[in-house]
Formats: C-alpha cells, structure tokens, sequence
C-alpha cells in the first residue's frame, strides 16, 4: 500500500474514473486519449483523496484498534509479521457503510472529497477537449508532427497548485518521444517575456542568446515545449550561464517580475530557462516614502537573489533561484508510518526537493560567486541597450505592447501560507465545524496593502475564504494595461491602485539613469559576495 487508507477509497476513485468516461463519451472524446488520462490520473487521483481523507481516518481507526506497541514508533518499516487485524476489520466496516457514516459526521470531509473528484475529473476532461481542438495549432509548433499529434503515452497530473476549481499544470508525454507542459492559463505573458528579449537581441547582437521554450497561447489554457535541467559540458558553459542570467535579472528588473523561485528557473546546460512568468509586471505594494528611502531595485523582488529559509537546527534552504549552492536539507512534510497494517501512526516524512535551477559540472552545482564579473557585465550591457534604444523601448507599439493583454498574477500572500491553512482544514476537529473555512480564512486577515482600496481589500479577502472553501489556493489575476483585479476563478475583487502596472513599469524605465544603474550593478554583486563588516 503506497498511500494511507488507499484500499478504503479506491471505490471512490474507480467510481469518478467510470464517470469521466461517461462524460468523455457525451463529448465525443473518448478514444486512445481518454484511456492515457484515466491510467494517469487514477493514482494521482487517488493519493489526493488520501492525503485529505487520511487524518479523519486514522482518528477514528485509531480509536478501535488496540495500542500498537513502543517499538512501532521507532521503525519506519514494519516486520513483516506486523498485525493487520484490527486494520482489515477496520477496512471492512468502512466498505461496509462506515466510510458514508464518516462523512456525514464530518461534513467537511463530504464536500472536499467530492469537490476534489469533481474538479480533478472536470479538469482532466477539459485537458482531453484541449488537446482535440489545439490539434492543428500544435501541428504548427512541433517540427514533424505534420500528420497529427502523436498518440499519449502518460500524463503526470499535478505538478502546480490548485486553482480556478482544481485545475494544475501536467506534463504530457507523446510516444514519440515528446513531452509538454499544459498550462491551465494564459500564455500572453511568455510570448511577451520572449518578444522583449528578441527585441534586446536585434538591437544588440554581442549579447548572449537565450533559450526560450516554445510556446502556445491560446488564451484560456497554453502548452510549452518541456524544459529538463542538463548538465554543463565544460567551464566555458558555466560561464556562459551567469552571462545569460545577467541578461534575464535585466530584463525581470524592467518588467518588475517576481516568483521567480527555485522550481521557476531550469538549468539546462548552459541556458538558465525560466518556465513560469505569470508574476511579471508586479504592482507597487511599497509606500512612496519607503520606496524613496530604500531605492530597492526591482530585481531584488525577482526571486532570483538568494533568500534563505530557516528549517530548524542550524538548516537553511535556499528558495532563490540564484546564489551560492547549500548542502541538500530534506524538508518535512505530514504522512504515515506502517499504512495498512494495526502499526500505523502519523509521522513527519523528509524528502529532498528538486533543486534544478544551478548549473552544474560534472554533477557539481558551480558558485555564482565565481562568475559575478561577467553576470554583472551582461546585466549592464543589457540596460544600457534599453537606454540607448529607451523611446523606442517605450513606444506604444514597442515591446511591451504585448503585454497589455496578458493576464499576471498577483501575489496577495506567500503560497505556502495558504497550502498549511488547506492542510490544517484537513484535521478531524475542522472537518466537523460549520465554519471551519471562515475561522482558517480570519488568521490570514491583515492589513490592507498600499494602493488598494479598503473595500478591494475586503472583496480580496472574501474571495481567499470562497477559494480554501474549494479546496484551491488562492491566485489573483490582472491586465497590466488596466489593474483591474480578480481571482482566479473570475471573482472580481478591484483596482490595483491609481496607475495600472503597466505604465507604472515604464515609468521606472523613463526615471533610468547611468547612476541608477550603477548602483543597482553594486547591490547586484553585493548580494550574492556581500563585503565584510
């Protein structure tokens, strides 16, 4: 058993798979397709309904069987004459009508399970009629798909956070050998983020090339070529790599863009890819007179600079997508020891998380520090070929046109905050309570950020509780061109302050000067080699 209380909620998994086929049937989807979702998305299915359905679970087993004894608590694995008794009874009198009862004593626990089966299964649907209908359009993009796309092998569901009703990235794989990432989103902003730099490249060739992931907007929804980090073959690379993210810390700097985190940037070889931007454009959340004061440039908001994380006992992670290596920290998370057997107890599970986005040597991640001249060359080079070439930068059919459109996120809080809110409504005690969602939404209540009016905020904070109540993490969208605010979902929440993010970026591009840059090179450099005091 891979995942705590699977053999109780497979019934619940194998009756939503016979549904989506069902519906797949009424939308003339069925096929060779639909067969590579349901494989794929039965076990990711799955481990989501354990993981929600877990705690309530163990509660009440763990008040019908005996004591495990002391010993269990000090092994991860259990022997293999571990009792399963008083479990398998357990199991029975849940299959038997107990897993109903449960439910209709928690409450909570009967709508998050059945708007997690809905909202998987929608979503996994909508990817199939997607992928139907962009046919041609992906012809286009992918060199030899001439005849059609290629039959699915796999998809690996849930590589992203839930929003708008449980919709997440996946990765598709074709058995031809393709992979691509579905994006339930907007591409705009990609293309847009590709076309500056394209811009950048045609009126200043000495400047390093940038790998740029093939793209498909198609509005709702876009697919992106599958980036995979790849060692560096030689120094030359390495170096080359740092100059290329001098390029890129520019060009984030310009458009005010943020998130840019460790699981946002790829190393691949000696191309550093980011592969999600929907942060671009960030509006002020600064008042004046800090902003006056601090003069922060906006790169140190990119997520690219180093930022380190506290995990306790002298551990750090760094969560920048930049900066000197750190010794791999595993990083807890909630699970169970000895599912499936009378020995089952909760237990904090450490895993080592994906870190793909520093270029390595020979399976060695390589230091920043050893390349900071040349980061520090690419990125003047690249502002001081937007000054030189600023009005037409500036222009209202220049580059940053195609970004009127495009829908960017806004970061109200941290995305982990909002994921430990979701696994605490996950408990027994909050799974009885009427309001449980209202009382995890009121600890998140804070003041309103500057340039927002009160009643937005009010509206934002609103639309936050009706997102948890769904069991999505929160995301809020606007158009660079207006501010206008909404959450993901398409509740409207309201303006983004007095100028729209847009002409707020080309504002700080026309108050650019020599000493600007200057500075901003110094703290650049600074921040990865800070001087001793």
């Amino acid at each position: 058993m891979t995942s705590p209380f699977e053999d109780i909620l497979r019934p619940l998994c194998d009756g939503a798979l016979e549904d989506l086929s069902r519906a797949a049937e009424a939308a003339g989807t069925a096929g060779d397709s639909l067969q590579a979702v349901r494989d794929s998305l039965r076990p990711a299915l799955l481990g989501r309904l354990c993981a929600l359905a877990a705690p309530v679970l163990f509660a009440a087993f763990d008040r019908m069987r005996p004591p495990p004894p002391p010993i269990s608590a000090l092994l991860d694995e259990p022997p293999e004459d571990v009792s399963r008794a008083a479990y398998e009874a357990f199991a029975a009198g849940m299959a038997a009508g107990g897993l109903d009862a449960l439910r209709q004593s928690h409450p909570g626990l009967d709508k998050a399970l059945s708007l997690l089966i809905e909202h998987n299964c929608a979503a996994a649907l909508e990817l199939v009629v997607r992928l139907r209908a962009d046919d041609a359009a992906l012809r286009g993009v992918k060199p030899g798909w001439v005849v059609g796309i290629p039959a699915l092998s796999a998809i690996d569901f849930g590589l992203s956070d839930p929003h708008a009703h449980g919709r997440m990235v996946a990765r598709l794989d074709f058995q031809d050998g393709t992979k691509l990432a579905y994006k339930p989103r907007s591409l705009a902003v990609e293309a847009g983020f590709a076309h500056v730099l394209h811009w950048l490249a045609a009126r200043n060739p000495a400047l390093p090339d940038q790998r740029l992931p093939r793209v498909l907007d198609r509005g709702t929804h876009g697919w992106m070529e599958w980036v995979t980090p790849t060692d560096c073959r030689d120094a030359g690379e390495v170096a080359a790599f740092y100059r290329r993210l001098g390029v890129l810390m520019a060009v984030l700097g310009l458009l005010r863009g943020t998130d840019i985190h460790s699981e946002n940037l790829i190393a691949a070889g000696a191309y550093p890819v980011i592969v999600d931007l929907e942060c671009l454009l960030a509006p002020d959340a600064m008042p004046d007179w800090l902003k006056r004061l601090s003069e922060m440039p906006p790169f140190m908001e990119s997520g690219l600079l180093p930022f380190l994380v506290p995990l306790g006992e002298g551990s750090w992670r760094n969560i920048g997508s930049a900066g000197p290596p750190l010794p791999p920290v595993p990083l807890p998370d909630h699970g169970f020891r000895h599912a499936g057997t009378d020995w089952m107890r909760r237990a904090t599970i450490l895993h080592l998380p994906e870190e793909p986005c520093l270029p390595r040597l020979g399976g060695v991640e390589q230091d920043i520090r050893d390349h900071l001249p040349a980061l520090e060359e690419s990125y003047r080079e690249a502002i001081q070929t937007v000054l030189a070439n600023r009005a037409d930068f500036l222009a209202e059919d220049g580059p940053l046109a195609g970004f009127a459109e495009a829908r960017c996120r806004f970061v109200a809080l941290p995305t982990d905050s909002y994921r430990r809110l979701l696994v605490r409504l996950r408990e027994p005690d909050m799974m009885v309570l009427p309001d449980a969602v209202e009382r995890q939404a009121a600890r998140i209540a804070r003041p309103v950020l500057p340039g927002i009016a009160e009643a937005d905020w009010q509206q934002l904070q609103a639309a936050e509780a009706a997102a948890l109540g769904r069991g999505d993490v929160p995301a809020f969208l606007f158009r660079p061109s207006e501010g206008i605010l909404s959450e993901s979902a398409g509740t409207p929440v309201g303006r983004l302050g007095a100028r729209p993010p847009l002409e707020a970026a080309r504002q700080a591009v026309r108050a650019l000067d020599g000493g600007a840059v200057d500075r901003h090179a110094a703290i650049l450099c600074g921040a990865f080699a800070p001087r001793p005091l």
